[in-house]
């Protein structure tokens, strides 16, 4: 059997009191390392598809809101407890920014609060539970998930995840069957704010056999195996209805092969590892590899992922939690590991929030087994990391910077092109969106959104011909993109060519309305409304200059001009 809480001595109240401390202590810290986070705004990354411009989430929580939120699935996601908490903070803050960051921030100094309390429970070492926490909430790698309101799912999720944790601990500890039960209940509540907890039954089983069971491993696992059911249950209906929801963004295997898939996951499993300890720099997307990581590469990923399995696992009989953290790290990322490749992103610094805290726990044991004051020394060098975490807060101030700093560090990434170019196009710098609006469509030609942008930026830039031939290039091959239909009537208006404008702009309607693309209609129909088509021409001068669609392609995440 692992350790337990008996491990600690003293007065059981000093050492609660002691423990409770260090909880708000967390919580302190964390919060005031991530406070400048409220000075930053909504970056046109998801954030105007969650917040800004959802017509639902802009009603505020309600009757209304609640059943949308529990009968939609938008962005390829089906998270009513996240629209819920978007909602709750629209109805009491409406769009001010710094409070959305601020309740983000709130969230994430909880989580760490909690995170003191679980691994408490999990080992009864004050010393290793400060230790991991501060590894854990300090680490610039939290930077995406909580200074991007969008990414309030992994917040949300984290919290109940906690609570998972540490209830079933104490049910585990103490026997009272309502313990179960609350880990259940927050279970199925993490789930409903983000799919990413499908992973947690294996690790119940695992804390089972290596810390709270009792007897033969075997007999552990049965034993867990049973108890655990309902959570495997649980976990496999938001596995199918995630592979449900997410069908548009998956790339079947004609596209990404699984041989290719199996070549990238060691990859990006030991590029985490490195990204954790040296978190610069980062980005907010890294373009996945379509035809497979070099053959070098894999393996010697390969080698050191190895090579730290190996190490756990000879020092498991002596230190099972060091085991335990590393394979809480892996499984938990095995989900998005490129296996199941949904979108262009290899690895998304999002995606480590719940498994850093077992990578770290992993640490602090190893620090602790290597010196008695080993996880204090860890707890105060994790503090090295603050400057860099600032740093990166700051990356996340607005949708140019963050943007322009991805393109700095990731310029094979199309996404970080388009959306770059979008920004400059909204601040009137065309020759540069321009440029990089052919960049995006150099390195993703078959993407329709990336050539639509590249269009209007023509447009904007006065290159009328180039701009027509790129719209209608769009159209041959996705001719129910009512977007770029959108723009093609537009710039047929400005050459005065308006019988076959007005068609486009009605095709338009047609496709936008099949498509469900509330956004593009609102921009359309006002248009119609006024020059009353069918059947009369429009005036000069009605339709709109051209402009980025709101809607991104099915594979990415939305990104668009702000302004609007």
């Amino acid at each position: 059997m692992g350790p337990s809480p008996g491990r600690s001595h003293g007065d059981p109240s000093a050492r609660d009191s002691h423990v409770r401390r260090v909880a708000i202590a967390a919580f302190v810290v964390t919060a005031v390392v991530f406070a400048p986070a409220v000075r930053n705004e909504f970056v046109n990354y998801d954030d105007h598809a969650y917040v800004v411009e959802n017509a639902e989430v802009l009603q505020g929580l309600g009757l209304r809101g609640v059943r949308w939120a529990f009968t939609t699935v938008t962005l390829s996601n089906y998270h009513p407890v996240t629209w819920l908490a978007h909602m709750l903070d629209v109805t009491c803050f409406g769009t001010n920014a710094a409070a959305h960051h601020a309740v983000s921030v709130f969230w994430h100094a909880l989580n760490a609060a909690l995170a003191v309390l679980v691994v408490v429970a999990l080992t009864g070492r004050v010393k290793i539970a400060a230790a991991t926490t501060a590894l854990f909430a300090l680490h610039p790698l939290r930077v995406e998930s909580v200074a991007w309101v969008s990414e309030r799912k992994d917040l949300l999720s984290g919290f109940f995840f906690l609570v998972c944790l540490l209830a079933y601990v104490r049910h585990r500890r103490t026997g009272v069957a309502s313990w179960w039960g609350v880990a259940f209940v927050a279970c199925a509540l993490g789930l409903l704010a983000k799919p990413m907890l499908v992973t947690v039954p294996p690790l119940l089983v695992l804390l089972d056999v290596v810390v709270l069971g009792e007897g033969a491993p075997v007999d552990r696992a049965r034993a867990a195996l049973w108890r655990c059911l309902p959570f495997f249950l649980l976990s496999f209906v938001f596995v199918v209805l995630t592979l449900q929801t997410q069908a548009d963004a998956m790339m079947d295997v004609a596209t990404f092969p699984l041989a290719t898939r199996l070549q990238n996951a060691p990859v990006n499993l030991a590029r985490y590892l490195a990204l954790t300890v040296w978190p610069d720099p980062l980005a907010a997307i890294y373009p996945v590899r379509p035809t497979g990581a070099p053959a070098t590469l894999v393996i010697v990923a390969l080698l050191v992922l190895g090579a730290v399995t190996a190490l756990a696992a000879r020092r498991a009989r002596r230190e099972p939690l060091l085991l335990l953290g590393w394979l809480w790290f892996v499984g938990m990322l095995v989900p998005v590991l490129g296996l199941f490749q949904a979108g262009r992103a290899a690895v998304a610094d999002r995606y480590t929030y719940l498994p850093h805290l077992g990578l770290f726990l992993a640490v602090a044991v190893l620090a602790a087994s290597v010196a008695a004051r080993g996880p204090v020394v860890l707890a105060w060098a994790s503090l090295a990391f603050v400057p860099r975490t600032l740093e990166q807060i700051a990356v996340w101030q607005d949708t140019r910077t963050l943007f322009a700093h991805s393109v700095r560090h990731e310029p094979e990434s199309p996404f970080a092109q388009d959306a770059l170019a979008g920004e400059l196009l909204a601040d009137g710098d065309v020759p540069a969106a321009v440029d990089h609006a052919r960049v995006a469509v150099a390195l993703a030609p078959d993407v329709p959104r990336y050539r639509e942008r590249l269009g209007q930026g023509l447009a904007v830039a006065g290159q009328v011909g180039e701009a027509e031939q790129v719209l209608r290039g769009v159209l041959a091959t996705h001719p129910d993109h009512a977007s770029a239909r959108f723009l093609l009537s537009s710039l047929l208006h400005q050459t005065q060519r308006d019988p076959e404008a007005t068609a486009q702009l009605q095709r338009a309607h047609a496709d936008a309305e099949a498509a469900g693309d509330a956004a593009l209609l609102r921009r359309i129909r006002p248009i119609l409304q006024r020059l009353q088509l069918p059947p009369a021409a429009p005036a000069k001068g009605e339709l709109p200059a051209a402009r980025a669609t709101d809607e991104p392609p099915a594979d990415e995440p939305s990104a668009s001009p702000r302004g609007r």
